[in-house]
């Protein structure tokens, strides 16, 4: 019988918090060469908190290789799961003035993504801005019905990369006729489903059709209240992006998966996620709707939380 460890690490992976200090993998298995770790959750504190990361799907890496890719979601300190669990202790919930959070490891299901809505016409029209994992469609249309607005409004999702915690639920959403947005360079992947890492979560994928394909550097939707401005951020995948809005004097800047990772084995790029990250500090956001790691406000805290990543490539 192999023995379990329980072994604590300096943390290098580039997923980290900038106020991470330390990482507890909860059960590491060593094998025979080569070295194989097997990872079923983490835990790391910070100067104010603990959080539980836990790994849906157990899975085994060679040792060196970081395990904080896929399947791997922040959970909130105090929340009982266990692998392949889904208990969530948040609601869908309001940020801005025409800004809600919809979906989250903590509101919608333990894969996803933080899911965001934009009223973009007093109710009349709904953008989202990314779809989870997949398997909490249902729970995400419940949420944003649950705050007032009817599914049937929501016109588009922008897909802010193409990987599986954030395009699951796409061709669900399409099928309500919301048209589905994303960079040219991340849309085949969106659209055959190939490279995105549905196996590391254990979850089946649809292929979606991309409606809107983005090419260069910005795009813009504008609709009868508000004007989205789509950004072209590669650097964590090809064809990432982050959308910007002005909303009643604040500037949102939804920035998913900012943390990376920015791994060259996966496609990225540390250079041009480098640049990435400088372009989305010259915006002067106020708030920023991070893909993994929730809100950030004011303008001084979004600042320091990107400069945290950028001093780290």
């Amino acid at each position: 019988m192999l023995p379990s460890l329980k072994r604590t690490h300096r943390i290098l992976s580039p997923f980290r918090s900038p106020s991470l200090s330390t990482m507890t993998f909860g059960t590491v298995v060593r094998r025979r060469v080569p070295r194989i770790v097997s990872v079923v959750s983490v835990t790391y504190s910070t100067s104010s908190s603990s959080t539980r990361m836990v790994i849906d799907k157990p899975q085994s890496y060679k040792f060196g290789v970081k395990p904080i890719l896929f399947g791997v979601k922040p959970i909130p300190f105090g929340v009982k799961i266990c692998s392949g669990s889904t208990e969530v202790k948040e609601m869908a919930r309001k940020v801005w003035q025409d800004v809600y959070v919809v979906g989250g490891p903590d509101i919608s299901d333990m894969l996803d993504c933080c899911v965001y809505l934009i009223d973009v016409a007093d109710g009349d029209e709904l953008v989202l801005i990314d779809a989870g994992a997949g398997r909490s469609f249902r729970t995400l249309v419940r949420n944003i019905e649950h705050l007032g607005f009817s599914v049937s409004a929501l016109s588009h999702v922008v897909a802010t990369h193409a990987h599986i915690d954030h395009i699951g639920a796409l061709a669900r959403f399409r099928e309500l006729g919301a048209k589905i947005v994303a960079h040219e360079l991340d849309a085949a992947a969106i659209e055959s489903g190939e490279g995105i890492g549905a196996e590391f979560y254990g979850v089946p994928y649809e292929p979606c059709p991309v409606d809107v394909k983005m090419s260069g550097d910005a795009l813009e939707l504008k609709f009868r209240k508000h004007t989205l401005k789509i950004i072209h951020i590669p650097g964590h995948t090809p064809g990432s992006v982050a959308v910007l809005a002005d909303i009643a004097g604040r500037r949102v800047l939804f920035g998913q998966d900012i943390h990376g990772p920015y791994m060259e084995a996966l496609g990225s790029d540390t250079r041009l996620a480098r640049r990435s990250l400088e372009k989305l500090l010259a915006l002067n956001a106020d708030i920023l709707c991070e893909g993994h790691f929730g809100i950030y406000q004011p303008a001084s805290a979004v600042r320091r939380y990107i400069e945290g990543y950028l001093r780290r490539l």
